[in-house]
């Protein structure tokens, strides 16, 4: 008896236009079972072709690639000001730590008053 892979002459288009008739179905497990077991049944059809269809499929999936290209920006950027806060806020107190010192000359003091450790007074201080 004859596998499937051997009754049907595989050609790497048609996994491509198996995406495209199906595209509406594309976010379905079930569909991307099914992609994910044709693609590694004719793994050997898919590179012959891969450099033809490399373009084809970026094309088709272009829509899903710019989607998740402003998903890293968006998260790239939420992470970057949530850096940039934390270090203004570390800066702030430093400075604020800095100009105490500066009136008061003490450390103790400067750490009651701007509610802060003193081993953090002391790290910051010039020596």
């Amino acid at each position: 008896m004859n596998s499937a892979k051997e009754m049907v002459q595989w050609h790497p288009a048609m996994g491509a236009c198996l995406q495209i008739e199906f595209e509406e179905e594309k976010h379905s497990e079930l569909y991307k079972a099914a992609m994910n077991a044709i693609t590694r049944a004719n793994w050997e059809a898919m590179e012959e072709a891969r450099e033809k269809m490399c373009e084809a499929l970026r094309e088709l999936m272009a829509e899903e690639f710019q989607q998740e290209r402003e998903l890293g920006e968006k998260l790239g950027e939420e992470k970057g000001k949530e850096l940039g806060k934390e270090l203004g806020k570390e800066e702030a107190e430093i400075q604020m730590i800095n100009n105490a010192y500066k009136k008061l000359r003490d450390v103790k003091q400067v750490a009651e008053l701007l509610d802060v450790p003193v081993e953090k007074v002391q790290q910051v201080i010039p020596k």
